[in-house]
């Protein structure tokens, strides 16, 4: 999320999404490596539930919600 959003994406930068999964936690990291396991190399899906405080405050200020 963070380079993309601040144009400051390189060759290897990749796409942060955070994703608000309702359920427990053991199903929530269950979807997260579904997930992963079928998406691009460049992409990382965070759970943020599962996120430490000072991320999701980044993720609520500087995200985009796509959905």
């Amino acid at each position: 999320m963070a380079q993309w959003r601040r144009e400051k994406n390189t060759p290897l930068s990749d796409i942060d999404i955070s994703v608000y999964y309702d359920d427990i936690r053991e199903e929530r990291f269950k979807f997260r490596i579904e997930v992963l396991g079928n998406i691009s190399e460049n992409v990382d899906i965070q759970i943020f539930q599962d996120l430490p405080i000072y991320i999701k405050k980044e993720v609520i200020s500087k995200g985009n919600i796509l959905y």
